[in-house]
């Protein structure tokens, strides 16, 4: 079985979506750019884990205009309101 590693580097038993060409890739790039970029992407979606579907609606309506764009997003997150 081929030598594979989980998203943090860790080698693991068995099938993972992380082979070793990838870790290795990953840890060419943060060499290279840095942890900052990741970093901040994890920000990113722990804040927008961390916000109720009614406060996403005001996000989306604060960056795009009320009810302009992201349809379908704003259609799931009705749904999510009206449950």
């Amino acid at each position: 079985m081929a030598k594979v590693r989980d998203a943090q580097g860790r080698e693991i038993e068995g099938k993972s979506i992380v082979t070793e060409a990838q870790a290795t890739a990953r840890e060419r790039w943060d060499a290279k750019n840095g942890q900052g970029k990741r970093d901040r992407e994890w920000a990113r979606q722990n804040a927008r884990a961390n916000r109720s579907p009614q406060e996403q609606i005001a996000m989306l309506d604060s960056r795009l205009g009320k009810d302009i764009g992201a349809k379908k997003e704003r259609a799931r997150l009705a749904f999510l309101v009206g449950k």
